[in-house]
């Protein structure tokens, strides 16, 4: 049966040739987008340019191995997660290949129920960290507007004014906007950030200790 939650790019890779279209067309009907490589060669060449979300790989491959295709796939992209397939009789070598960075391992012979509750973790675990690496991007990107808003806003009749850098992109961009808003009005505007806080006017005033860090004054 199909869950239509089962949703990812995915690259799998086994030289057990009837395994591998088993298993591609039975994630296929999950609602995976599914490309399916018998050599860590072919596998590789598929990844630039392709935004693969998930490596699902056979730990015994021909002329190497999932730990190596793993190291060389996440040097092509860093952000590729992976899950090992191993024999019960190389579960050390599965956890070696953790170390190395894979999110997980199943183990052969293997259900497809336990099969897509690791593939929904791993990807679920590795958006997480591509969400988290976006925010912290978008943060830097309105600090540093901000930093140039601050050098064209200060001048010696300007009002002092407390500014957010969030963690939501949209907050920020009302700063931006709130920021300009105000040096129009009042031709110039001093200007402090703070962390975590709400944007704010103060006629003189100071807010709560230990918000305000600031970019000039």
């Amino acid at each position: 049966m199909a869950y239509s939650n089962h949703v990812g790019r995915l690259l799998v890779v086994d030289d057990d040739i009837e395994l591998l279209d088993v298993l591609c067309a039975a994630l296929r009907d999950e609602g995976f987008v599914v490309t399916g490589c018998s050599e860590p060669a072919v596998a590789l060449a598929a990844l630039p340019g392709r935004e693969f979300e998930l490596l699902l790989t056979d730990l015994l491959l021909p002329g190497s191995d999932g730990i190596r295709l793993l190291e060389e796939a996440r040097w092509l992209d860093p952000g590729l997660a992976a899950v090992i397939m191993t024999g019960h009789g190389s579960i050390p070598a599965a956890v070696a290949a953790m170390q190395a960075g894979a999110c997980d391992f199943v183990l052969k012979p293997f259900r497809m129920a336990q099969v897509l509750a690791v593939l929904d973790r791993a990807l679920a675990a590795s958006r997480h960290r591509a969400d988290n690496q976006r925010l912290r991007a978008e943060v830097a990107r309105t600090q540093a507007e901000l930093l140039a808003r601050a050098a064209e806003c200060v001048g010696p009749a300007g009002r002092l004014v407390y500014a957010t850098c969030s963690s939501e992109p949209e907050e920020n961009d009302a700063v931006v906007t709130r920021i300009d808003a105000l040096r129009q009005r009042e031709g110039s505007v001093d200007l402090t950030a703070s962390v975590g806080t709400d944007l704010g006017e103060f006629d003189g005033g100071r807010p709560e200790p230990d918000l305000d860090v600031p970019i000039c004054r």
